[in-house]
C-alpha cells in the first residue's frame, strides 16, 4: 500500500528500486543519492522504503533511510514538506528498530518525529491534518516502545500526550479513560511488530 492509500505492484517497485540504485552510481565511491535534490530523494526514499518492506530487504531499508535523511537534511525545515519527510524517516527508523533491534534507531525516530511536531502548529492549520495526526500517533508509539525498554516515566507521559494530540488534531477529543486504554493497548505491542504496521497506519 502506498502512502496515498492504494496498492503498488511489487514488480513495479522492484523495477524502480533497480533503476534507482543502479542508475545513480557516480564514480569515486560516492553514494547513489549524493547528487539528488531533496524532493527527488524524498520520492525515491518512499519508493525504496515500500520495496524494502515488501521483500524484507535490510539493505534496501538502509538505502531508504539514507535517502530520507538526505531529504530531511536538505529539504524545508518548516511546513508540510518537513512533516511528510520526517514522518517517512521516522517510520523507516521504527521499522529498522523492529527488525534489527538497534536502540539508536528508535531514539533517532523519536527525535525526528519530535522535530516534525514543532512545525505542526502553522502547517497543520492549513492542510493535511491526517498526515500530521499519523505522525503524532507514530511518535506516541515510538516513545512508548522506548518507555518499555528504558523505563523512563517521562516517556510514558509524553507518549500519552502524543496520542491525545493526534486524536485532537484529527477532530476527535480523547478522554482521559480513552488515553489510558490506548496506552495499555500499546503496552501489549511486542517487538514482533512488522514494518507493514507502520506503513499502513
Amino acid at each position: 500500500m502506498s502512502d496515498y492509500g492504494y496498492p503498488v505492484a511489487l514488480s513495479w517497485l522492484s523495477r524502480c528500486h533497480d533503476s534507482l540504485t543502479s542508475g545513480h552510481q557516480p564514480a569515486g565511491g560516492r553514494r547513489f543519492n549524493d547528487d539528488l535534490c531533496w524532493p527527488t530523494a524524498a520520492e525515491f526514499g518512499s519508493v525504496v522504503l515500500e520495496y524494502a518492506v515488501r521483500i524484507n530487504d535490510p539493505h534496501a531499508l538502509d538505502q531508504a533511510i539514507d535517502l530520507l535523511r538526505r531529504a530531511c537534511h536538505d529539504g524545508p525545515q518548516t511546513g508540510q514538506a518537513r512533516i511528510a519527510n520526517s514522518y517517512l524517516l521516522g517510520m523507516a527508523l521504527c521499522i529498522r528498530f523492529d527488525r534489527c533491534g538497534r536502540f539508536a534507531d528508535l531514539n533517532s525516530a523519536v527525535r525526528e518525529l519530535q522535530l516534525a511536531r514543532e512545525v505542526f502548529g502553522d502547517a497543520a492549520e492549513r492542510s493535511d491534518l491526517a498526515r500530521a495526526g499519523r505522525a503524532l500517533s507514530l511518535l506516541g508509539r515510538a516513545i512508548h516502545r522506548r518507555f518499555r525498554i528504558a523505563g523512563q516515566s517521562v516517556d510514558l507521559d509524553e507518549a500519552a500526550e502524543a496520542f491525545r494530540a493526534a486524536a485532537e488534531l484529527t477532530g476527535r477529543r480523547m478522554t482521559g479513560a480513552e488515553t489510558a486504554r490506548n496506552t495499555r493497548r500499546n503496552a501489549r505491542t511486542t517487538s514482533r511488530q512488522t514494518g507493514r504496521r507502520y506503513l499502513h497506519r
